[in-house]
């Protein structure tokens, strides 16, 4: 029987491991997301916040983690990662395993709970893997000691240096593997015949994206944060190393058809930044505002360093679109009561004016609309005076 899991930053492509072993026939745990992380993840997210009352910062990005590899581990993690694994724990299948970005924030106590299992430590250019949202994104979250920063770029970039240092930090198990994932993607075939060399048994070949590598070359904004500098060097990425000379022969050969998914990558990431700027010149710091934008554009629970809240959540989570017009119009209503002041549309929602037309009705025939562009439509939710319209011609 093999057993194996897969550690690496959220956004790392640590996806693409996991849809390999379940396609290959490994048991991945009774329930997996669309990322082939095993959920429910409460009791992974609890065990996190255990391991790191152990845990301590030293400042200027650098953690000790020392007692973790000598002290008893806590009853309570070992509790729950049990509760958390048990369905791929009874299982009594060949092959199995599991995967979850969050269990590289607790590497150092899995490693002791499980040093005969397989380790694949999945790797990406840090560039790319800040730019989407992740749950890890702020340590603090997760009761991890960090320093304190509103720029949500910035706290992912700390959070990936702190799963680079304590996977470095951690004596390496028996059975450890380092992927980088432009290796995967770029040269498949030669990256899978080294992990069934590994395993010890077959894997099959999926389908992945080759213009998903390097995408943050097309962002308006660098995300180059100097924390990255070393591990660049290290694992290939900076100029002539082995990844880059790698990763400039693939962007020769994408093709019309690749660039222009890059462009669209570029195009998205220009809007949302552009709507931001605007959030920040129409509402005042201190301000509220209900945000409805499908979940898409990756902000934190501040968008310009406005507290936004989702449409629609439930205790601080994305909840999804509206059921019907009056579950729409009641939940605006209860945000406005909570102390809402704004509620901003984004473009990838503004099919709902059409979809909800009495919610939609409601808003305009009670609200001023303060904004209406190509990329937002917001309206002042607070009471009189009411607050003289500015409408901009779309694009």
């Amino acid at each position: 029987m093999t057993m194996v899991t897969v550690i690496g930053r959220g956004h790392s492509g640590t996806r693409i491991m996991s849809h390999t072993l379940n396609a290959s026939g490994v048991y991945m745990g009774a329930e997996l997301n669309k990322s082939g992380d095993l959920i429910p993840p409460d009791d992974m997210y609890e065990a996190c916040r255990v391991m790191a009352r152990y845990v301590s910062y030293l400042g200027d990005l650098r953690w000790d983690f020392t007692k973790l590899h000598t002290m008893t581990i806590d009853p309570a993690f070992i509790r729950l990662m049990k509760s958390y694994l048990a369905s791929v724990l009874n299982s009594n299948a060949q092959h199995k395993g599991w995967k979850i970005p969050e269990t590289t924030l607790v590497y150092p106590w899995i490693v002791r709970m499980f040093p005969d299992i397989h380790y694949i430590h999945w790797i990406r250019d840090p560039r790319d893997s800040i730019l989407g949202k992740h749950v890890t994104d702020n340590l603090a979250d997760f009761g991890i000691p960090c320093d304190r920063t509103d720029n949500v770029y910035s706290r992912r970039a700390i959070s990936w240096k702190y799963q680079v240092k304590i996977v470095e930090a951690t004596p390496p198990p028996k059975y450890f593997f380092t992927v980088p994932f432009e290796y995967f993607v770029l040269d498949q075939e030669k990256t899978l015949a080294e992990l069934q060399a590994f395993l010890g048994f077959s894997l099959v070949k999926i389908e992945v994206r080759p213009d998903a590598v390097s995408r943050w070359r097309h962002c308006a904004v660098s995300y180059d944060f100097e924390i990255f500098h070393d591990d660049l060097i290290k694992h290939g990425y900076a100029q002539q190393g082995r990844i880059e000379q790698m990763v400039q022969k693939a962007l020769d050969m994408l093709g019309p058809e690749g660039l222009k998914r890059r462009i669209a990558h570029y195009s998205w990431t220009e809007q949302v930044q552009q709507a931001a700027k605007e959030i920040a010149e129409l509402i005042s710091e201190g301000e509220i505002l209900i945000l409805a934008d499908g979940d898409s554009w990756g902000t934190d629970k501040f968008i310009a360093g406005r507290r936004r809240i989702q449409f629609i959540e439930r205790d601080g989570i994305y909840w999804g679109a509206p059921d019907d017009d009056r579950a729409a119009i009641e939940e605006l209503e209860r945000l406005r009561r909570s102390g809402a002041s704004f509620i901003v549309f984004g473009w990838p929602v503004f099919w709902w004016f059409d979809f909800y037309r009495e919610f939609h009705s409601y808003l305009r025939s009670r609200f001023p609309c303060v904004l209406e562009n190509d990329r937002l439509v917001a309206f002042d939710l607070r009471p009189a005076p009411v607050v003289i319209s500015r409408i901009e011609e779309l694009a």
